[in-house]
């Protein structure tokens, strides 16, 4: 027994179907800022073209052009959160929007479903699918592993409770600043700060007094520095300070301005908070270990004549070739 499938006069299945989907596209779109539902849902017309009849009617061609106005909308709305958007999704969904409204375009004027109008749109419509899959779909699948490396790569460099850099991270830009100097004669000078009396803090406020001091500190030093200075955390209550282009009677300023800062950590029944600091400049042949064990020196030095207060190369007898003494 042959059982044949009654189609619907006007096309009224596909029609309504196209236009339906278009419609939820654009509440999708309104309400997630992306078309990447409309393009995956209106795959469903696929399966609605199978009722379509031979020809355009006139009822037909209104619904091409009312899925047309929805899409202009559609693009229209898109333009205005653009700046709320990343720039290759918003290219992505505007080239695949104007393919689509091509090929909606060609749909309104074939004359037959076998004819080159309709092969031409169904052909655009693929290229507008074809575009939200590199531009959404594979960068959607990347964005989580990008995220993740970045995640990743964020916590192997930074102090979990200060979101200073840590330890290791510093060491390695220094390295990159001594290569850097050795090839093009570019200065540095690295400040290394002690907090105060940090035990009797912790002993008589408690650890948590303590975390917050350190943040703060951490807090003030960077609304100071440049952004291509790095701050790192050296240990405990020890904090040091890259400065790239910097020589040594600059690096002792910022030295005394950020001594001065120190005083602006309020906590209850805390009283002043102060550092010592430590302030050395590059010299030629200088590996990271005797950078990190002068300024280390410099600072147990503050240390030793009261505390609060910067000591430097200059205050010391410098050795042959020491650029901190010249011109800085």
């Amino acid at each position: 027994m042959n059982i044949r499938l009654k189609r619907v006069p006007d096309d009224i299945y596909a029609t309504f179907g196209k236009t339906l989907v278009a419609t939820a596209g654009f509440i999708g779109l309104a309400k997630y800022n992306y078309l990447l539902f409309h393009s995956l849902i209106e795959g469903f017309t696929i399966v609605i073209a199978t009722f379509e009849t031979t020809g355009l009617t006139s009822f037909k061609i209104i619904s091409e052009y009312v899925i047309i106005s929805i899409i202009v909308a559609g693009l229209l709305y898109w333009y205005v959160k653009k700046k709320y958007s990343d720039s290759l999704v918003f290219k992505t969904v505007v080239f695949a929007m104007f393919f689509t409204i091509l090929s909606e375009v060609c749909f309104t004027l074939y004359s037959d479903v076998t004819g080159l109008s309709n092969l031409i749109g169904h052909l655009l419509k693929a290229v507008s699918y074809y575009v939200l899959f590199q531009g959404l779909i594979s960068v959607g699948l990347d964005m989580p592993y990008t995220s993740i490396f970045n995640d990743l790569l964020m916590k192997s460099s930074t102090d979990d409770l200060t979101n200073a850099f840590n330890r290791r991270y510093l060491i390695e830009r220094i390295n990159d600043e001594i290569m850097r100097s050795q090839r093009y004669g570019n200065p540095f000078s690295v400040i290394m700060l002690d907090i105060d009396n940090f035990k009797r803090i912790n002993d008589q406020l408690g650890h948590h007094c303590g975390d917050q001091v350190l943040q703060s500190l951490v807090q003030i030093i960077k609304n100071r520095i440049r952004q291509l200075d790095i701050l790192a955390r050296w240990g405990g209550e020890e904090f040091m300070l890259l400065l790239p282009s910097t020589r040594l009677n600059s690096a002792v300023c910022l030295a005394e301005d950020l001594k001065r800062l120190c005083g602006d950590i309020h906590l209850d029944g805390l009283e002043r908070v102060t550092a010592s600091f430590g302030v050395t400049e590059y010299i030629p042949g200088d590996t990271d270990e005797r950078i990190f064990n002068r300024a280390d020196k410099l600072m147990y030095s503050a240390k030793a004549k009261g505390k609060n207060r910067v000591v430097s190369d200059r205050d010391h007898t410098p050795r042959a070739g020491h650029r901190g003494l010249i011109g800085a």
